[in-house]
């Protein structure tokens, strides 16, 4: 019995192939999805700072040095 080999190579080659663009595209999945992650809680966390200035929360009060002095200058 002859079998064609040359198919099967052309088979194999194929799917060489297309493991090696699943590799890259994984790897371009996982720099987006890190790139999303980052962006997330930059503005998630810029909002919620955001949020607690405007509410008049998590505001620290000046150092001691910092602070306005009745009858100073201005």
């Amino acid at each position: 019995m002859q079998v064609d080999t040359g198919e099967f190579r052309a088979l194999r080659d194929q799917v060489d192939g297309l493991t090696a663009r699943l590799g890259q595209l994984e790897q371009t999945a996982f720099i987006f999805k890190t790139a999303e992650d980052i962006l997330d809680l930059t503005y998630h966390g810029g909002y919620a700072q955001g949020q607690a200035d405007i509410l008049g929360r998590g505001r620290r009060r000046r150092p001691r040095h910092l602070r306005p002095i009745d009858g100073g200058a201005s």
